[in-house]
């Protein structure tokens, strides 16, 4: 009876009815918590998830554009005024003293002295986040977003079956998406996460189905993302698709000269102002280091010290071991690029190889955008059929391991949100006191699997690292195969 429950189920039919299954689950489980995330029963308005600089920073770029503000995206205190006009004190907590307009303008990186303040993105996103400035009340405003963020999930989950030729159902690659790590990060926070995964999967399966030109026009939209439009520029230069890098350029600076007629040349010089005091905080700053997924941010957290949210002391190996670390990413992610021959496939391990690497290669980016690795798996597994044959059940290769434990990563351990502290006996180190007085203590190590964790980033790591290992064996065996023919 459990060999034919168990062919019943590896069947054509069940697979996919238990792929509708999961994909309704876990569209279930992400509304549910999408919607009570961030609640406050005290609150009028019940939530407090648009108040946040991760929304409410975006909403306000949008706001400012479409009441004619373009030209100051990035003054402080225009942002302030507007920002009191949209989080109206009627609608927090009674005896709120913290308001949420003064809360939101005062986490911009910067002094609150300085005249320029704002978020991070590109004037661009101004014009992203129109449609939603729109909105007069951020908190309708926030769940219209959140609403839409999933939707993308579906639109790219059409675009993986698209690009795999149906090798993917619909209702699998849209499940496979909404459980990876950084979906539900930006369902629930209305991140743009889903919006930058959309783009990058169907600019690919456009590529993948002979468009290229039109592949790099929709890669061209990320100069909203201008650290994810370098980074896949990247990929595609190493892939020598030349038409689709020319045509991503293009629609990028395209985008660029259309914004000025609205917001003017100064907001882009603001703009990169406030990248410049963005990357200084960065250094220093527990919570964007911790929360931050870059190969940069692994090594501060091993070798700083902090108290009271900053680095006690910005050390230069810091820094130096961050470099070294990105440096052999991308150091051996050319090297593999170079070596292999044209025409390739954009199936496989060796654009997996190229697009893992270009994503762990970002300059900087938050835990969210942990979902954008979702591409490099899925062009790793076009065809997941060898990978889930029974005669190798459960798994056939390391590559479907390390991908289960991404998902493992994001809906299992992660929620459990549990901390280890740990001192190390043997091990001393010597602490200056206040008053100058010194300490011999055991070094400290913390574990954890909360969100503070870049455990998806070293599962990554990993699977490009396995996937470069295979590339150099096959390159291996087939030199072995050409010298043994000459024989």
């Amino acid at each position: 009876m459990f060999a034919q429950a168990l062919d019943i189920l590896t069947s054509r039919r069940g697979r996919l009815i238990l792929t509708w299954l999961v994909l309704l689950a876990a569209i279930g489980h992400r509304c549910v918590q999408g919607w009570i995330n961030f609640e406050v029963p005290e609150r009028p308005d019940g939530n407090d998830g648009h108040t946040s600089i991760d929304f409410g920073g975006q909403w306000m770029m949008g706001r400012l554009l479409v009441l004619g503000h373009g030209r100051e995206l990035y003054s402080r205190s225009k942002h302030l005024e507007v920002a009191r006009e949209g989080f109206r004190q009627e609608r927090e907590t009674a005896d709120s003293h913290d308001h949420d307009a003064e809360r939101l303008v005062g986490w911009y990186v910067g002094l609150p002295t300085d005249a320029v303040g704002g978020p991070l993105y590109p004037p661009v996103h101004a014009f992203v986040m129109a449609p939603f400035g729109l909105i007069s009340n951020p908190y309708w405003s926030y769940r219209v977003a959140q609403a839409f963020m999933l939707g993308c999930v579906f639109i790219a989950g059409l675009g993986v079956r698209y690009m795999t030729n149906g090798r993917w159902w619909w209702s699998a690659a849209t499940a496979f998406l909404l459980l990876f790590p950084g979906c539900r990060g930006g369902i629930d926070l209305a991140q743009n996460s889903t919006v930058t995964v959309m783009l990058l999967i169907w600019g690919w399966a456009l590529l993948v189905r002979g468009r290229p030109g039109w592949g790099g026009l929709i890669w061209g939209l990320l100069a909203f993302k201008p650290v994810w439009a370098l980074s896949f520029l990247f990929a595609l230069l190493l892939l020598r698709q030349w038409r689709a890098s020319l045509t991503m350029c293009a629609t990028g600076a395209g985008l660029v000269l259309l914004t000025i007629p609205f917001v003017g040349i100064q907001s882009w010089f603001d703009w990169l102002h406030i990248g410049s005091l963005a990357a200084e905080a960065y250094q220093t700053d527990r919570n964007w280091i911790f929360l931050s997924r870059d190969l940069f941010g692994i090594t501060r957290r091993m070798f700083l010290d902090f108290e009271d949210g900053r680095a006690l002391e910005n050390k230069p190996i810091a820094g130096y071991s961050g470099w070294a670390l990105w440096g052999v990413v991308a150091g051996t992610t050319i090297l593999l690029a170079i070596r292999k021959r044209r025409g390739t496939s954009l199936e496989g391990i060796y654009p997996a190889m190229i697009l893992l690497g270009a994503f762990l290669c970002a300059y900087r980016f938050m835990y969210y955008d942990a979902m954008i690795a979702v591409l490099g798996a899925i062009v790793l597994m076009a065809d997941p059929r060898p990978f889930f044959r029974k005669a190798w059940w459960p798994f056939a290769s390391w590559s479907s391991i390390l991908v289960g434990m991404l998902l493992l990563v994001e809906n299992a351990t992660a929620p459990l949100n549990v901390d280890v502290t740990a001192n190390v006996g043997g091990l001393k180190r010597t602490v200056v006191a206040a008053d100058d007085t010194t300490e011999k203590v055991a070094p400290k190590f913390y574990v954890g699997s909360g969100d503070y964790y870049p455990w998806d980033t070293v599962v990554v790591i990993w699977l490009w690292a396995w996937c470069g290992a295979r590339l150099v064996r096959r390159r291996n065996q087939a030199s072995t195969d050409s010298e043994q023919g000459e024989r």
